[in-house]
C-alpha cells in the first residue's frame, strides 16, 4: 500500500528471532519505509518447510505481532534462512507485486541496509530495463554446484559452468521485469527444483545461481539486455559460517 516502489525482503531462518529483532530497532526504522509515504517497504522472508517445529511456533507468533513476514509457500528452509527454493519462490512472489512495484531485493538477516543511499544511488537507474544492481563479482559454478573460480574483477575459465557476473548475496536487486524473466522460464524452474532435491540446496552460493540464471535468460528468445550496476558503499555485512 502507498507509494513504494521498492520492495526489499530480508531471507531469515526461524529461529533468528534476535537478528530480527535487531532489525525491527535499526534499519526498518528508516523514514522511506514508513507507509504509506515511504518509497519503499521491507519484510522477513520465511518458510515453513523444514523448519524445526519449536522453532515455527515462535516464528509464527513473532509473524502475527509483528505483521512484517511473507511466508512462503513453496520453498524450503536452508541454513540461516537461505536456500535455493526460496530464492526461486521469492523472485517468484516479486513477480506478481502490484505494477507500482518496480524493483526487488533479496538481502540476509546479518546485513545492515543504508536506506537513504541505497535509494539516492538506486533512483539513477530506475528506469533502467532488466536491473541487476548489488556487489558484483565473477564466479563459475562447479560440478557439485559450488563456487568454482572466483574473482572480484574477471571471469576465470575451468569451470563446469562458465562464469557469470553476480550479486553478494547480502544484497541482490533486480528489477521486477527481470524477476519475472526468472521466475517464468521453465528451464530455471526444472533446474532449480532438481538442485534443491539432488544438490546442495542449502545457503552456500545461492548468490553465484542467481547470476548463472541472469546469465541463462540473456540468451533467451526474445533477447534480454540486463543492465549491470555495482555498488560499494550502499551495504556492510558480516558473513556467518553455518
Amino acid at each position: 500500500a502507498g507509494r513504494a516502489w521498492f520492495v526489499i525482503g530480508v531471507f531469515s531462518g526461524n529461529g533468528a528471532t534476535e537478528l530480527r529483532h535487531a532489525i525491527r530497532q535499526s534499519w526498518f526504522r528508516w523514514g522511506e519505509l514508513e507507509a504509506p509515504v515511504g518509497e519503499a517497504c521491507a519484510c522477513f522472508v520465511l518458510s515453513r518447510r523444514g523448519a524445526h517445529h519449536s522453532k515455527l511456533q515462535k516464528a509464527e507468533l513473532e509473524a502475527q505481532r509483528h505483521g512484517d513476514v511473507v511466508w512462503l509457500g513453496n520453498a524450503t528452509e536452508g541454513c540461516s534462512g537461505v536456500s535455493f527454493s526460496k530464492l526461486q519462490e521469492w523472485w517468484r512472489w516479486a513477480s506478481e507485486l502490484p505494477a507500482v512495484v518496480t524493483h526487488v531485493a533479496k538481502t540476509e538477516d546479518d546485513t545492515f541496509l543504508h536506506l537513504p543511499n541505497l535509494l539516492a544511488d538506486l533512483r539513477a537507474w530506475q528506469e533502467s530495463k532488466h536491473l541487476f544492481y548489488g556487489l558484483h563479482a565473477w564466479s563459475g559454478l562447479g560440478k557439485d554446484g559450488g563456487v568454482c573460480n572466483f574473482d572480484w574483477k574477471h571471469p576465470r575459465d575451468g569451470c563446469e559452468h562458465r562464469p557469470a557476473l553476480f550479486a553478494v548475496g547480502p544484497l541482490e536487486l533486480l528489477s521486477v521485469d527481470l524477476a519475472a524473466r526468472i521466475a517464468r522460464d521453465p528451464e530455471i524452474s526444472a533446474f532449480m527444483a532438481h538442485a534443491s532435491a539432488h544438490g546442495n540446496g542449502g545457503r552456500s552460493e545461492e548468490d553465484v545461481v542467481l547470476g548463472a540464471l541472469v546469465a541463462h535468460v540473456r540468451t533467451r528468445k526474445p533477447a534480454v539486455e540486463v543492465t549491470f550496476v555495482s555498488l560499494r558503499m550502499a551495504v556492510q555485512f558480516l558473513d556467518f559460517d553455518c
